[in-house]
């Protein structure tokens, strides 16, 4: 389980491992809607499976940040730990932070803090949007970097790609963000498959099924390891995320949800 979980837990909301792509095929770049697909209180919460085993949950919200240059903010918050059996073998306390800037959804400061099994990261990078820089803060001496104007966080790409708008997506066309990770600049790219009703702890919900391009390493079996069903309406929150290891298989599952923006899509 040893890096397994957090990477699925935060990086399979749409927060996608960067892997550079040099075909330009089926890139699309979608616009934002006119209003953010999420509002402060939002929660949302998750059940993560190793196999048959229950190994842990992770939850997402959003509450009221202090302005920043003067310019309101949301804050972004997920949360994932370990549970019950897991928690005895390899114990994870995971915190993953954002404040986005309201009108344009770009962040301006971002916090992880891990511990896995007492592997040990912390980041605290400052976006200066005019500069276009993003400075490590942590730990000592902090370090400075030229990042492009659209470049986004772990946390926020995802909170982004939530309002981007999807009605004309066609199976095959993949969406484009550049994140920043640890000190450097990558170009991820979320692929669309299909349409597909998933039978969930809330509801049967209509979902589009998206595939995080992924790396190849020694945790995922190939490419498109990962998929995400996110709800095909307004809110597109992640409803389920399946991954395939080299040995079993993890599934995150939502199983609450509160204070969403719109009304969520569920099939009666």
């Amino acid at each position: 389980m040893k890096k397994f979980l957090p990477l699925i837990v935060f990086l399979g909301f749409g927060l996608m491992v960067p892997v550079r792509l040099a075909s330009p095929e089926k890139l699309v770049q979608l616009p934002l809607e006119k209003q953010p697909a999420f509002r402060a209180g939002e929660k949302l919460e998750y059940r993560i499976h190793y196999g048959p085993v229950n190994a842990g949950k992770a939850s997402l919200e959003i509450t009221e940040g202090q302005k920043i240059n003067g310019k309101p903010t949301f804050n972004m918050i997920g949360l994932g730990w370990t549970t019950g059996m897991t928690d005895w073998f390899f114990r994870v306390r995971d915190r993953y932070e954002t404040r986005v800037y309201k009108d344009n959804l770009l962040p301006a400061k971002f916090l992880r803090d891990v511990d896995e099994g007492g592997y040990i990261i912390k980041q605290y990078v400052d976006f200066d949007r005019l500069a276009n820089t993003a400075t490590d803060t942590y730990p000592k001496p902090a370090k400075r970097f030229q990042v492009p104007q659209d470049v986004h966080d772990m946390m926020s790409a995802f909170y982004f790609a939530r309002s981007l708008q999807t009605e004309n997506l066609n199976p095959g066309d993949h969406i484009p963000i550049k994140i920043f990770l640890d000190n450097e600049v990558f170009e991820t790219r979320l692929k669309f498959v299909k349409r597909e009703v998933v039978h969930s702890d809330i509801g049967k919900i209509p979902c589009l099924v998206m595939v995080p391009l992924l790396q190849t390493d020694r945790v995922f079996r190939e490419k498109e390891g990962m998929t995400i069903y996110v709800s095909a309406d307004k809110n597109k929150i992640p409803i389920r995320i399946q991954t395939d290891l080299r040995v079993g298989s993890i599934r995150v599952d939502i199983t609450q949800y509160k204070n969403l923006k719109y009304p969520l899509a569920i099939v009666k």
